[in-house]
């Protein structure tokens, strides 16, 4: 099987002082080839990382991460047990939220979470509602949102939430603007044709906030948006070369169309499905693709105009690094770290440094978050 060079040409222009509210990329050229796989050494981009076991006890067994936000506590949503879990920012365990039930102070499913203040609000698809609580486990409030169709992800700015259909919706719409204030929704955009229906994919992280806008991706495209109250404007566009990309009239197709173009044409070449897990802060842009079964990270410097791209490998002074990046904040990267991956670190030939504060957890114990801190030139 051959491998992979990836050539990245990340083309930064300047930002100008009068648009700081918009998100200023030049056009990025990610050309595909197939020769060697280009990788990221952890040494080069980082210089140390922590790392933060989350108490395991009778209370607070986790079977599996769905999302993470880091705030005044840690907010981990598990989606297996419909609950979330709040730790402090050393691990120690506070409290979980787990009002499952069919009650008008209960939710019967978490699809999201958004954390406000100390108030958490809950999407629940199935009652197509919001339940609002605190983290002491206290109702406060439900916002019940009448739509046609499931919303399973959702961003709050301001007096509007935002809601992704993923797909799901009967008005074939993926994004939906809902007024706080009026209780209303007002509009709804991003549209897709009715052979989609049903064929999006749950894991997929749309929305990211950037200086209180928010800019998506979505599945099997290649371009990154600004989304307003009202539309959505296409900002950026990725090229991975077209021999790795869908047609443009495959990219709304169903699955089996794209299937079957898989099926007939990819005996030569393998098709980038689309971008993902977009972060965006002041000093960082980073996402993600999947090519050949392997998970790549570009990361470009904003003050720099650098970017690193590849494939993040372990080293032994970064045994547990991955190729993931569940969550960002500041110049900080956070890594869900499975205990599996220590034990199997722990007893590699090559000699990894696991610290010993980890090295002895049991198996049986809840992930570790790795907190890896960006070199200055990357922050």
């Amino acid at each position: 099987m051959k491998y992979l060079l990836l050539l990245i040409f990340l083309i930064t222009i300047g930002c100008a002082d009068n648009r700081k509210d918009v998100l200023l990329l030049g056009e990025s050229n990610i050309l595909v080839n197939d020769d060697e796989i280009e990788v990221i050494i952890p040494d080069s981009i980082y210089t140390n990382v922590d790392y933060v076991k989350l108490e395991t006890s009778r209370d607070a067994i986790i079977r599996g991460i769905d999302k993470i936000v880091i705030d005044d506590y840690i907010y981990i949503l598990d989606q297996a047990q419909d609950e979330i879990f709040i730790f402090e920012n050393d691990g120690s365990f506070v409290a979980k939220l787990n009002k499952r039930g069919q009650g008008p102070e209960e939710y019967i499913s978490i699809s999201d979470f958004f954390v406000q203040k100390e108030f958490l609000y809950i999407l629940s698809p199935a009652t197509q509602s919001i339940k609002v609580y605190n983290i002491k486990n206290d109702f406060a409030f439900t916002e019940n949102i009448s739509v046609h169709g499931y919303y399973y992800q959702f961003h709050i700015i301001g007096e509007y939430i935002y809601l992704y259909s993923d797909f799901s919706s009967e008005e074939l719409r993926n994004i939906a603007t809902y007024n706080i204030e009026t209780h209303e929704i007002e509009n709804r955009y991003q549209s897709f044709p009715s052979e989609q229906i049903g064929i999006g994919h749950r894991d997929f992280r749309v929305f990211f906030n950037w200086r209180d806008t928010l800019y998506s991706t979505f599945p099997y495209e290649y371009s990154i948006y600004k989304l307003s109250t009202n539309e959505s404007e296409k900002i950026e566009n990725f090229n991975f070369g077209k021999e790795h990309m869908y047609p443009l009239n495959l990219r709304k197709a169903s699955s089996d169309d794209r299937k079957n173009y898989l099926i007939n044409n990819t005996h030569d070449y393998w098709i980038v499905q689309d971008i993902e897990n977009l972060i965006i802060t002041n000093s960082s842009y980073v996402f993600s693709f999947n090519y050949l079964a392997s998970n790549y990270t570009v990361i470009q410097n904003r003050k720099s105009g650098e970017a690193i791209w590849g494939y993040i490998i372990q080293t032994k002074s970064y045994p547990l690094a991955t190729p993931f990046i569940h969550y960002y904040m500041d110049n900080k990267v956070i890594q869900i770290i499975d205990v599996e991956m220590i034990i199997n670190a722990k007893n590699s030939p090559l000699g990894m440094n696991i610290p010993e504060d980890i090295a002895n957890v049991d198996y049986d114990a809840n992930p570790i978050l790795g907190i890896y801190t960006l070199k200055e030139k990357y922050q």
